[in-house]
């Protein structure tokens, strides 16, 4: 891949859908849909569960990210969700700390978890 930050999206995304595999989510990266994108992953848990996107942030920009950035990726994350017609949330992934605490926001920027918690909790 010859874009460093395409790559370090598609590491970032592959650990978050490893990680939910590994809790018995049904989980993919989804395909870059340009204006309409509709997140970076749809995951599931179990037959009858909800389908669901992730928009994931990583790389440097999330070593140390402001209020006001956050916030963007938030905005970013809302049109995704209404794009896809789904629930969404935003999944910063901190490279050098453990995916399990990856940091996972609602929306409204108010609803925060870590990523093994967020997967416990649709369980």
């Amino acid at each position: 891949m010859a874009n460093p930050s395409k790559a370090k999206g598609t590491k970032g995304e592959t650990r978050v859908v490893n990680y939910l595999l590994s809790q018995w989510y049904k989980a993919q990266r989804r395909a870059l849909a340009g204006a309409e994108d509709k997140g970076d992953i749809e995951y599931s848990y179990g037959n009858h569960g909800q389908v669901r996107i992730l928009e994931v942030k990583t790389g440097k920009m999330t070593q140390n990210y402001s209020r006001s950035t956050r916030n963007e990726w938030l905005r970013q994350t809302e049109v995704e969700q209404h794009n896809a017609k789904m629930t969404a949330h935003l999944v910063v992934v901190r490279f050098g700390r453990a995916i399990e605490d990856a940091e996972v926001w609602s929306v409204d920027g108010q609803t925060f978890m870590y990523l093994d918690e967020f997967a416990n909790h649709w369980k």
